[in-house]
């Protein structure tokens, strides 16, 4: 339950950083505010660069990311929904076994 927890903590954390970066390869090119434009400019200067790939397959990376992050925070969500599901149907399954005989 623990790992579960701090997984799903780290998975948030990731989410909010791919989730950032995609907003800013969405937003070059337009006519920003002055605060956000300073965040793009610091970005292709500093990070984009270290990143080694084309800005392009870059952007397509932040947006599979976000996906696949999303995808995986939703079945980490789902899967005490899923156990005790199964727990109930065993149990009723169960239960109607002891009935019949």
């Amino acid at each position: 339950m623990i790992g579960a927890s701090i997984a799903l903590a780290f998975l948030f954390g990731l989410l909010t950083l791919v989730s950032y970066v995609d907003r800013l390869y969405q937003e070059i090119g337009k006519f920003l505010s002055r605060d956000f434009q300073d965040n793009i400019d610091a970005f292709e200067q500093i990070v984009e660069p270290r990143l080694g790939v084309t800005r392009e397959r870059a952007a397509l990376s932040m947006a599979i990311l976000t996906q696949l992050v999303t995808a995986a925070i939703a079945a980490f969500a789902a899967r005490p929904v899923a156990s005790e599901s199964q727990r109930a149907s065993t149990s009723a399954i169960c239960g109607r076994r002891s009935t019949l005989r």
